[in-house]
């Protein structure tokens, strides 16, 4: 490749560190989990508009796929019914996280 005019170097292309590569990937699922909560307050919608009792086991059924799909898009797995609660130890005892100081792009 030919040097540049005038003896300069070129400038070298800022490279994106290992922080900023974290944080897009942690924004993305996010986003994931943002979605996932939506399908199923949807979800939540759909059974009730359910008119018989066949139409509500269904959409319970769906309901609980929503949530559990919700869950785990947070980091959380639990059975529901069980009564099995599987994930972050704080949120376990019902204390809530502290705010993150900077909210992502």
């Amino acid at each position: 490749m030919p040097a540049p005019k005038g003896g300069k170097k070129a400038a070298a292309k800022p490279r994106r560190g290992a922080a900023a590569l974290s944080a897009e990937l942690a924004a993305a699922s996010w986003v994931e989990a943002d979605r996932a909560l939506a399908e199923a307050m949807a979800e939540f919608e759909n059974l009730q508009a359910c008119a018989t009792q066949k139409e509500r086991r269904e959409a319970m059924e769906l309901l609980a796929q929503a949530l559990r799909r919700a869950g785990r898009r947070r980091g959380l797995d639990w059975q529901i019914g069980a009564g099995v609660f599987r994930g972050d130890e704080r949120l376990a005892r019902g204390q809530v996280a502290a705010a993150p100081k900077r909210q992502p792009k």
